[in-house]
């Protein structure tokens, strides 16, 4: 526990000089920049509307306008530019949602009976809705969370998250230093200099647990059947030694199978990584 203590201290250290050093360098360039992209709210896409029609107005306002949202767009521009693109994927799982969305006994509406609690009746979906309406990198790092959410608990989930945000942020600065035109880097040098808490990370991680627990419900059926079929296949996710790497290797190798199982092409599994998207 003392050396992952130090390990991380040491990331952090190393993070926050880098991007310190890269704020300094360019941020007559970025000043342009120097806006709060998180309040940017998009329409969401028609696959996804029923979602947003049967949301709480409490859980609305958090994922439109609040913490959530926030985070949503902090995280999604932070991965954007490294995840593939699966436009098949996003179509479909928003119409998988929507489905999710309709069912009555996990997403109940709230009615005058439930008085202060109606805010809290339904389905957990604010890091769905958020993400919908945040942009395509933010539904991937919505996916992301659902993958997280799981394999580890929800404490383990965050530290992973932490983990992962700055082992980006330090991704980003070497590929800035490293660029002939480093401005062309200004979008993801804004991105890498939000702070995102742990505590936001940890509502991120609650919300996407929540709502895949309402989904397992929804597709109880289903879902015990593949967990069943999933449990007597022993196969690794990866061979990767590094957190960061093992986890967005497994993530976009996700990605990329679900999105070909949507469009129908054939594949071949090599690891485990697109039979956890599966689950």
């Amino acid at each position: 526990m003392c050396d992952l203590i130090h390990v991380m201290a040491g990331i952090i250290s190393r993070a926050t000089a880098a991007l310190a050093a890269v704020h300094n360098e360019f941020s007559p360039s970025l000043a342009t920049l120097n806006f709060d992209f998180t309040l940017v709210k998009l329409q969401a896409p028609p696959e996804y509307h029923e979602v947003g029609r049967t949301i709480s107005e409490r859980r609305r306002v958090s994922a439109e306008d609040g913490s959530v949202h926030k985070t949503a767009r902090k995280l999604g521009a932070l991965f954007e530019s490294c995840i593939p693109p699966t436009p098949d994927l996003y179509k479909a799982y928003g119409t998988r949602v929507s489905e999710i969305s309709r069912s009555k006994p996990v997403n109940p509406q709230p009615t005058p009976r439930d008085g202060m609690f109606a805010g809290q009746v339904g389905a957990d979906s604010p890091s769905l809705w958020a993400a919908v309406t945040s942009g395509d990198g933010a539904i991937g790092v919505h996916l992301l969370a659902c993958l997280l959410a799981r394999i580890w608990p929800g404490p383990e989930a965050t530290s992973v998250w932490i983990e992962l945000v700055l082992s980006r942020k330090e991704e980003i600065h070497k590929q800035t230093e490293a660029a002939t035109f480093p401005s062309e880097h200004n979008k993801q040098l804004l991105a890498a200099m939000q702070e995102i808490s742990r505590d936001e990370l940890a509502t991120w991680d609650a919300s996407a647990r929540s709502w895949i627990q309402s989904a397992d419900q929804v597709k109880i059926r289903e879902h015990k059947q593949l967990m069943l079929i999933l449990g007597n296949v022993s196969m690794p996710v990866n061979p990767q030694n590094s957190l960061y790497h093992s986890v967005t290797s497994a993530w976009f190798s996700a990605l990329q199978a679900m999105n070909n199982l949507v469009r129908g092409i054939p594949q071949q599994v090599q690891d485990g990584a697109a039979l956890l998207g599966m689950s």
